[in-house]
This record gives C-alpha cells, structure tokens and sequence, in this order.
C-alpha cells in the first residue's frame, strides 16, 4: 500500500477555519495485481486563544518574584522595566490572529498599603 499527499497551506485571508488542506490518495495492489485506489481529506483546524501559551505571572505565587538586583536587568528596557525577552511573552504556533500588548507600572506610580 502507498500514498500520496497533496498539500495546500491557506493564510488567514483565505481560510478563518482551517490552516491546511491534506489530500492524501492511496493505492493498494494485492498478489493478483488487483488495484484499489481511495482519497482521504485531512482538515488541520487552527488554534483557538485556548491554545495560546501565556508566560508565566512574576507573582510569587506561580513564579518567584523577579528580584530588585535579579538577571532580568541584563535585559531591561531603556525605561527600566522587565523585557519580555526575559519574562516571556505568548506563543503561538499557528496563523497570529491575536495582538498581545504589555505594559509595566513604575513602582512610584504603584500605591503600597501600610503595613502598620
């Protein structure tokens, strides 16, 4: 038994729903070089935001705090914040129909309750 692929990629534009078409054709010969032939359709769906992998929160309760002297500042951005290079960002490993944007309070700016 072989097969054959037929392969069409679509982008965004053309196709919202699925982000490859497979046409697989098979072919089996028996010993009495009898022959058979059949098509498979394969639909690859795109990912939903479900799938869409988010970089950890810098929360201490998933991911230990990043520190006031920490690695992060070997990266920092020019305003001094964490960079994404180091904290992470979302992955998606499909067509990005999402726009992922950050953006980081200066702790001056942050109210810190009284521990009194």
């Amino acid at each position: 038994m072989t097969y054959t692929d037929s392969l069409t990629t679509y982008d965004c534009s053309q196709n919202n729903l699925y982000e490859e078409l497979v046409v697989r054709y098979w072919k089996a010969v028996d010993g009495s070089n009898n022959t058979s032939k059949c098509r498979d359709t394969i639909r690859v769906k795109r990912i939903g935001i479900e799938e869409v992998l988010l970089p950890p929160s810098w929360n201490n309760i998933d991911t230990v705090a990043l520190q006031c002297d920490g690695e992060w500042l070997l990266t920092a951005l020019p305003d001094g914040s964490p960079s994404p290079e180091y904290t992470g960002e979302p992955e998606i490993y499909s067509c990005n129909q999402f726009d992922f944007t950050y953006s980081d309070k200066n702790s001056q700016d942050v109210e810190i309750p009284s521990m009194s």
